[in-house]
């Protein structure tokens, strides 16, 4: 297979007027209404009205009848288990549209104020009418190339004359490390210290766009090479299976260790294999715990190359004119880093006989039965870059919780940010908020009425009055 490349292409934008489908109409952005009764109809309009996205509120909301519908009228993306998540619709003239499930940007139901929205954040940045938030933030990452190094220029007779964004490209690492990556990597680190619910006060620190900033520094670059037995020298970021010595024993784990899919971040006295960058190395040595650096994979040299894009949402966010497109922003910047670990299969549902049958149950209750298959396709993402982003906010998380641990203070941590007794001593840290601060700064606020109902939960008052009610997997208009 020829080397891959990132960015494969840049797109090129194109503004389209969105629409949403509510109890049987389909409703344009401008505000147009147009009936339909059918899976046919629906295209009809997308294809009269130039309409794209459309946005729906899911694929499993529709009848089996519905559904059998839309697979007719073009391929149905999903994700591993079955569960429909859009569809690739080709119009008469060979150009693509997309129909969308909303829930993927945090709603429950599509509306007017949605696409508003939307459309208001799309223009920002400059990227076109594009139907999810890890889409949207490829886009705009993919065009920051050319802003910084060009564009490709060519004479009359199309021969490359300056390379621009081309020569600046970078390569994927090869499928068994990227297969590596996925195995024994680990993720965001959340916990809770304790077994209370409910607090009166308490501390939160967090980092100012912490994914953000992680990116922003130095990813690897150019091709990756293979090492053995800690050969590390010259190096200027590595990935190694190492073995982990904790002499004494720990407050709190300072590393993680995979088994059996699952991570867990050792205390006791022992030692522990565990996968590791180099920047988490160096750390549990600062810490008096002894490493031995086994076999792994290092690259030779870094890149800076995604700063702009951060620093271009970190823009559009804190001059964003209400929190709700702030949080698209912040969305965008995050679900790009996600789909840089995007796998090269992909999956679609068909009629077709497979390997595997999937049955999926509809809002109705109703049963239906699909096979799923999976499709090949080349991978277009990063995932070292996303295992390092993945593992520099995790390490960085941890030497703060580590910290406050010690001193008997931490709460309990959530991805970017720890939570600490109200008695902690934060005065050193600015007010979350100051926009003179920059991205991975840790910030503070304090919060009343704390309630951590389970593990990433949090709902509380802020100093402004204001309520705070964060609860992954949860859509916004869904909470009570």
């Amino acid at each position: 297979m020829p080397q891959i490349y990132f960015p494969e292409y840049i797109p090129r934008p194109h503004f389209r007027e969105m629409a949403f489908l509510r109890e049987g109409q389909v409703v344009t952005q401008g505000g147009e209404h147009f009936p339909v009764a059918s899976p046919q109809e629906i295209w009809d309009v997308i294809n009269r009205e130039d309409l794209s996205p459309l946005f729906i509120q899911e694929f499993l909301g529709f009848s089996n009848e519905w559904l059998v519908a839309f697979l007719e009228l073009g391929e149905i993306n999903c994700d591993k288990r079955g569960t429909p998540l859009s569809q690739r619709l080709l119009l008469s003239d060979h150009t693509t549209r997309w129909i969308q499930s909303c829930k993927s940007w945090g709603y429950q139901a599509p509306g007017p104020r949605f696409l508003q929205t939307l459309s208001t954040v799309q223009h920002r940045m400059g990227i076109g009418s594009i139907g999810s938030p890890g889409a949207a933030g490829l886009a705009l990452l993919s065009r920051t190339w050319a802003e910084q190094h060009g564009w490709p220029v060519r004479d009359e007779e199309k021969n490359l004359v300056a390379p621009g964004w081309l020569a600046h490209r970078q390569p994927r690492p090869n499928a068994f490390l990227c297969a590596q990556l996925k195995e024994r990597g680990t993720g965001a680190r959340s916990e809770l210290c304790t077994e209370e619910k409910h607090f009166s006060t308490l501390i939160e620190l967090d980092i100012k766009n912490a994914y953000g900033a992680a990116l922003a520094g130095e990813l690897p670059a150019g091709k990756e090479s293979r090492f053995f037995d800690g050969l590390t020298e010259g190096y200027a970021l590595w990935v190694a299976e190492c073995t982990v010595t904790i002499p004494q024993p720990l407050c709190y784990g300072l590393f993680p260790v995979k088994q059996d899919g699952q991570s867990f971040y050792p205390r006791e006295p022992g030692t522990y294999t565990a996968w590791l960058w180099n920047e988490r190395v160096e750390f549990l040595r600062e810490e008096g715990l002894l490493v031995d650096v086994g076999d792994g994979y290092g690259w030779w040299e870094s890149t800076r190359d995604c700063a702009l894009f951060v620093e271009t949402m970190a823009h559009l966010r804190d001059t964003a004119k209400t929190p709700e497109e702030a949080d698209l922003y912040k969305l965008c910047l995050v679900a790009a880093i996600g789909a840089l670990g995007m796998e090269g299969p992909r999956y679609v549902l068909t009629r077709e006989p497979g390997d595997e049958m999937h049955r999926l149950c509809l809002d109705s209750g109703e049963v239906t039965e699909y096979f799923k298959k999976e499709k090949k396709s080349r991978a277009k993402g990063m995932p070292h870059w996303m295992w390092c982003v993945l593992e520099r906010v995790n390490c960085t998380l941890t030497k703060e919780a580590y910290l406050w641990m010690k001193q008997e203070m931490l709460v309990g941590t959530n991805t970017d940010s720890v939570l600490l007794k109200p008695e902690s001593k934060i005065s050193k840290y600015p007010v979350k908020g100051d926009s003179a601060c920059s991205s991975g700064t840790w910030q503070r606020r304090e919060l009343t009425t704390v309630t951590l109902p389970a593990l990433r939960h949090l709902l509380a008052t802020g100093p402004q009055g204001e309520k705070i009610d964060k609860r992954p997997g949860i859509p916004r208009s869904a909470r009570t």
